[in-house]
């Protein structure tokens, strides 16, 4: 693991080698292998975050170095390779068991987590749970509602909202939560400005802001790995759940456009499984028409709704 300490989730930017055991296999199995490592950013589209070279191999190991092209925290590397083996694994025609060693950090800086295992770290239950504490979110029902609500919504989908304000985003999402669901609100507003607007009293709400105040849960805008964990856990306790995100573009001037794209699917598919419901406000002129289009992708249009 990483280590025990909240301040190793610090963005990096350094260049790492990954240590990899394999299974015995053939010389064609070794170059194929190769080849899959080779074409990971290409084929995962995340040429703008990391670039994968493979720099060593033997019989039963591989160094493979991965190059950051843009900051990431530890908890994104570890998601970074544990991508960059899964890809590696489905493109072999023969299955081969591919075992993470250890990461060797081309910067020095880092003391002792640099020789530590990166792919450990989540796997560290007090270490998230510690994260998760620190923020504190509950599931909590607003109100019972009665009769059926104006906006229908299905099960496991996405939805996204283009708007130069987040009115009729929220607008579907008072209505959700004033019949029934357990809502979740990311937002770049002030939560107690929200609270008085739309009248919501129990609802948790993250402020994405880089100031820490107490009377309310933040976290930073670049810390979306943690963004990311508060997201899956508030959808693994809660029932009949449904989050806004409000503040995409600030997310993605805080980070860029491909880190928050790939944390846009990881929500996703999260919403999926747990047959949750995303709403996503995004004011169109504010970003680039193919970000947009990438973004639309898989969410369902809700402004006319």
């Amino acid at each position: 693991m990483l280590g025990d300490n909240i301040e190793e989730l610090i963005e990096v930017k350094n260049s790492f080698d990954l240590v990899l055991r394999i299974d015995e296999c053939t010389l064609k199995d070794k170059f194929q292998l190769c080849n899959a490592f080779d074409s990971y950013e290409v084929s995962d589209g995340v040429q703008d975050v990391l670039v994968v070279d493979v720099v060593e191999f033997d019989n039963e190991k591989f160094v493979i170095r991965v190059t950051l092209k843009c900051p990431l925290t530890y908890i994104e590397i570890n998601e970074y390779v544990n991508e960059i083996i899964k890809h590696a694994t489905e493109k072999m025609e023969n299955r081969i068991r591919i075992t993470p060693l250890a990461v060797k950090w081309n910067h020095k800086s880092f003391g002792t987590v640099s020789d530590r295992m990166v792919a450990e770290y989540l796997k560290n239950d007090s270490q998230r749970q510690k994260l998760l504490n620190k923020i504190g979110i509950k599931p909590s029902t607003e109100c019972d509602g009665t009769g059926c609500a104006k906006y229908s919504l299905k099960p496991g989908m996405c939805y996204v909202v283009k708007e130069p304000k987040p009115a009729k985003a929220y607008a579907i999402f008072v209505d959700q939560v004033m019949h029934g669901a357990q809502g979740l609100v990311i937002t770049r507003t002030n939560p107690a400005i929200i609270r008085d607007n739309y009248g919501l009293k129990k609802t948790p709400m993250v402020w994405l802001t880089q100031s820490q105040i107490l009377s309310e849960k933040c976290i930073s805008p670049t810390d979306v790995s943690r963004l990311q964990l508060i997201i899956a856990d508030f959808l693994s306790r809660s029932q009949n759940s449904i989050l806004l995100l409000d503040g995409v573009e600030y997310l993605i001037t805080q980070n860029n456009f491909q880190t928050v794209l790939k944390f846009l699917q990881l929500i996703g598919d999260e919403i999926a499984v747990k047959q949750s419901r995303l709403l996503v406000s995004i004011d169109p002129d504010a970003i680039d028409k193919r970000e947009l289009a990438l973004f639309e992708r898989n969410m369902l249009d809700a402004t006319t709704m």
